[in-house]
């Protein structure tokens, strides 16, 4: 019988496939042809429906693709439809998006990885059969005869385990092709899967000058390296280029193979007969030095990438407790590399601080690394974007667009790893705020940046060091979460949550009167730069305190000084000019008097309203006395000061109808209202021609 066929009928035999998803509802069962296999996990776990015309959208369900089709393509017909349909349906994505679950090796396609995966699953299962005719007869003797010693004083059946052990794939050179991530295509024959090997030649006795085999520890020479590995080894410290880059990604699969059957072999068998496969550290160590050499720039892309593989997984492999060693790796990683090679490197340092856990060796470094990647990582993402958006010049569309959703997925895979990194050391997060450092990066983002994404990725990791904030970093923390409450409807929620966790820390007062103090800012001249940034502060500050006014009620938050408050306004009313200022400050002054459960704010009960009416009486004189406005938004900006206007005269004439005797305040109610008069006229000849009774104004949300 030939070999194939040998091995079509052990395949069908040991049925060696299956599923490698999480929470899979039929992870026990097991394929015995690769085409099942890969047809189950492209069904149940891998769906790809595309549209023809939006081909980076990607959707995960016929309902959501049938939405797509229905919303964006009205004008095809029904039957073009449901055929589009149905023909997405049985479709398959051949872009993968994960790593091999077993070695973590990166993939371009979904075909390679699953072949990748396929070698893996077949060796293993190649370890449940016997690998000599003297274990097939220690498997059928009884338990007696198994246990009994053999005549140089072992156990088979232990002999039998660590010749297991010793077995290697003879294929394990090709396991990983490294050229595929540098743009190299992969010849088809090297992405055949390979037949394992299922014939060991027969054991020879050693010549009588050498010490018998059995003389040496089973526990010692299975640490050692098969003389194919040495061959690789020396392959990889003197070999040409190309056989180096091939000797470190059979040398990275030998480390990940050792440390899982190890891990097996530890975990079912007895005490004081365990044989562990582990490569030691030093032996780990010594191939990396050999080939460190290759993440040079200068290096061709296939070396770069088969030797940042290879580092990954020697990384993972030392021990977390082995400070010196680990420093060696930090430094060979801090070294200059590629641009084109980052997503390696991340992932190579993820590898060595097991996934942002184990920091301490190099915490002080740590820290500067990721804000120099950080903002290194962000200008070729916003570089990658526009040239997206312009189609690029020579690459053509659909290429621009791809590079600028790998460079964003870099992006976002580094936000992950910083905010993991702080969220397991909070004891070291103070280092992210230090001169220079990663919150200054953070806050440049949030200032340059256009999307969405970036401004919650670092909103995000700021809340995480909210408690380790340095002082002199916090204002521009408050004014970037301010203004980003105010302006981004979708991250309204996250920026409040992030103020919110400022305002009930250790900086709750010092944030209030940061806030007080951009209110007395001066806006500098109109037209600038300055002005327009003052101005956004200035809004995104009223509209803060509005939100804290709400809330004071809880002890949990920092009191506002009434007084201070005031004074800020007063200051602000002469630079009132502007509508969108006047607007902002009378909602503060409404929602001091009127509150959603219809009670007057606590901190005004007790305190004189006539330096807060004058404020309100200078906004509504300097917003309503100009001409009409030309602009839309200018009229409806105008339209909503009358109504505020309108809604505080209703507020106070409802407090001196029911005035008390004990009511302190009534001559500054009494005053207000003939000052405002001649505004209150032009107020509420703008309701009236909106049809906005005033009722009807004063029951809407002090919130628009």
């Amino acid at each position: 019988m030939c070999l194939t066929c040998i091995r079509a009928h052990l395949i069908h035999d040991l049925r060696p496939y299956l599923c490698t998803y999480n929470d899979c509802r039929m992870s026990d069962y097991l394929y015995d042809s690769i085409e099942t296999w890969i047809k189950h996990e492209e069904t149940a776990h891998r769906p790809s429906l595309r549209c023809p015309e939006h081909l980076f959208e990607v959707f995960s369900s016929k309902e959501d693709f049938r939405s797509h089709i229905e919303s964006e393509h009205v004008s095809w017909s029904n039957d073009v439809k449901a055929a589009l349909v149905n023909f997405a349906s049985e479709s398959s994505s051949n872009v993968t998006t994960r790593c091999c679950p077993i070695c973590l090796a990166a993939y371009a396609t979904t075909r390679e990885l699953n072949i990748h995966i396929a070698r893996h699953l077949e060796r293993f299962s190649l370890f449940s059969l016997p690998r000599s005719a003297g274990d097939c007869a220690a498997i059928g003797s009884d338990q007696a005869a198994s246990s009994k010693p053999n005549q140089s004083g072992g156990d088979s059946r232990q002999e039998g385990m660590a010749e297991t052990l010793r077995f290697t794939p003879t294929d394990a050179g090709r396991s990983e092709p490294y050229g595929v991530q540098s743009g190299r295509s992969t010849p088809e024959s090297e992405l055949e899967t390979p037949e394992p090997e299922l014939e060991t030649p027969p054991r020879t006795p050693p010549p009588p000058s050498q010490p018998s085999p059995q003389a040496t520890s089973p526990a010692a020479a299975i640490n050692e390296l098969r003389p194919d590995e040495m061959e690789a080894l020396s392959k990889l410290k003197e070999g040409e280029l190309h056989e180096r880059a091939a000797a470190a990604i059979l040398l990275g699969d030998v480390i990940v193979s050792r440390h899982i059957l190890g891990d097996t072999v530890c975990k079912f068998t007895l005490p004081g007969h365990v044989l562990c496969p582990f490569l030691t550290r030093p032996q780990i160590l010594d191939i990396w030095r050999a080939a460190k050499d290759l993440i040079e720039p200068s290096k061709p892309d296939d070396a770069r990438y088969a030797a940042w593989q290879l580092f990954s997984k020697c990384a993972r492999h030392i021990s977390s407790s082995d400070v010196g060693r680990q420093r060696e790796l930090f430094e060979d990683l801090m070294a200059p590399a590629s641009q084109d090679d980052f997503f390696l490197r991340l992932a190579a340092l993820e590898a060595l601080t097991m996934d942002g856990g184990h920091v301490d060796e190099f915490s002080h470094s740590l820290f500067p690394l990721l804000a120099t990647w950080l903002g290194d990582c962000y200008l070729v993402v916003r570089e990658a974007r526009r040239r997206g958006s312009r189609g690029g010049v020579k690459k053509g569309p659909l290429k621009g667009q791809a590079d600028a959703m790998n460079e964003e997925r870099n992006l976002s895979h580094l936000f992950t790893f910083i905010k993991n990194v702080i969220t397991l050391n909070p004891q070291m997060a103070w280092m992210a705020s230090a001169d220079g450092g990663l919150i200054d990066i953070l806050i440049k983002i949030c200032l340059s940046t256009s999307a969405n994404g970036d401004l919650a990725a670092c909103i995000s990791i700021i809340n995480t060091l909210v408690d380790s904030i340095h002082n002199d970093k916090l204002k521009s923390c408050i004014q970037v979460l301010s203004s980003t409450y105010r302006m981004v409807p979708t991250l309204t929620k996250d920026a409040w949550q992030c103020i919110d966790k400022f305002l009930r820390s250790s900086h709750g007062q010092s944030a209030v009167m940061i806030l007080l103090d951009v209110l007395r800012t001066h806006p500098g001249p109109e037209g600038s730069s300055a002005h327009k940034d003052s101005i956004r502060n200035i809004r995104a500050a009223l509209y803060v305190f509005r939100r804290l006014l709400m809330e004071s009620a809880d002890p949990k938050y920092p009191a506002i000084p009434f007084a201070l408050l005031i004074d800020a306004l007063a200051s602000l009313a002469p630079e009132a000019s502007d509508t969108r200022i006047s607007l902002e400050i009378l909602k503060l002054i409404n929602s001091l008097f009127y509150s959603p459960n219809g009670n007057i704010n606590a901190i005004v009960v007790g305190e004189s309203w006539s330096a807060i009416f004058s404020v309100a009486v200078k906004c509504a004189e300097t917003a309503l006395g100009t001409p009409a406005p030309a602009s839309s938004d200018a009229k409806n900006e105008k339209d909503n000061v009358a109504h505020q206007v309108m809604r505080l005269v209703g507020v106070v004439e409802k407090l001196l109808a029911a005035e008390s005797e004990g009511f302190k305040q009534g001559d500054d109610c009494r005053k207000f209202l003939d000052e405002v008069r001649p505004s209150a006229r032009a107020a509420r000849d703008a309701v009236e021609r909106l049809q906005h009774p005033t009722e009807q104004a004063l029951g809407k949300s002090v919130y628009p």
